[in-house]
């Protein structure tokens, strides 16, 4: 997988260039499963590009949902990740057929649950006794009202925040 590594590398080489750190971390993860899987299942320590079949990935993909004991969305994710480098060589003539042409898996989301205003105006009236904990709280309940992601609003400066000046002051 020198490939899916040489793309890692490049993406690092872009953070803070438009690419993400996090998004870094994420692939090394996934590439790190992708080493351990190859060393505790199939007793390898890489595989070619052009080895690749679809009866690798699906025994990958088995091996996170079992002993590996990712989540189904976990375990998709890691599987696409896997496509990227992928069609990097089929784009360079490596490889005549991408291998996840007939693979098929689907992730299955959980149903997300939401606080109710009752546990909003729980947490609003909370005593907290430092300073630091008060201000974690409060931009909580900024993302919980804006819907402001948590990325968002770490990247976020004076410079982002404009007011309203017809906005009535109270």
């Amino acid at each position: 997988m020198v490939l899916f590594r040489e793309q890692i590398e490049s993406y690092k080489e872009k953070i803070g260039k438009g690419k993400a750190e996090s998004t870094y971390r994420g692939l090394v993860a996934d590439y790190k499963s992708l080493l351990l899987f190859m060393k505790t299942k199939k007793n390898i320590e890489d595989i070619a590009i052009d080895e690749l079949e679809k009866s690798f990935i699906e025994d990958y993909y088995t091996w996170m949902l079992g002993t590996a004991g990712n989540a189904n969305a976990t375990a998709f994710n890691r599987v696409n990740t896997l496509k990227w480098p992928m069609y990097i060589a089929q784009e360079k003539g490596w490889l005549r057929v991408h291998p996840f042409t007939s693979f098929e898996c689907k992730p299955e989301y959980k149903k997300r649950s939401f606080l109710t205003e009752e546990e909003l105006q729980r947490i609003i009236h909370v005593e907290l006794k430092y300073k630091r904990q008060r201000a974690m709280r409060d931009m909580f309940l900024f993302m919980c009202f804006t819907g402001l992601s948590y990325v968002d609003l770490k990247a976020i400066t004076y410079d982002n925040i404009h007011t309203d000046s017809t906005a009535a002051h109270g």
